[in-house]
């Protein structure tokens, strides 16, 4: 599958968890700066069920909500995703997304660019 086939297949998944509100927005909240633990499989397990491929949380950064935006990685097709909501009313679904075939617009810490190298 082409990269363009792959970031469509995605964006399909996440337009219908949104439509459906299947994504809870708070499943990333228990992010572990520690790349393999225990609440990241299972954060990576929540997302790689209802998307095709195989990501990785790598970070966890603010929006002025509660829920924040959860960066995860894709290795296999070098893809980062960005997941937030945005409804100021409930906060209880995934609403918005961002993916990105590039790095997103802002940068890594060393930290965070170190887990990025390790899922390489």
């Amino acid at each position: 599958m082409t990269r363009e086939e792959f970031s469509a297949q995605v964006t399909a998944a996440l337009n219908n968890a949104i439509a459906n509100k299947s994504l809870d927005a708070w499943f990333f909240n228990d992010f572990d700066c520690e790349w393999a633990g225990k609440d990241n499989c299972e954060i990576n397990k929540v997302l790689n069920a209802v998307i095709p491929g195989d990501w990785r949380i790598i970070d966890i950064i603010g929006n002025a909500t509660n829920v924040g935006v959860g960066v995860f990685y894709e290795k296999n097709y070098d893809m980062y995703l960005e997941l937030a909501c945005y409804d100021e009313d409930y906060e209880e679904f995934i609403d918005d997304f961002e993916l990105y075939t590039d790095f997103p617009p802002y940068k890594f810490d060393e930290e965070v660019l170190a887990r990025i190298s390790h899922i390489k």
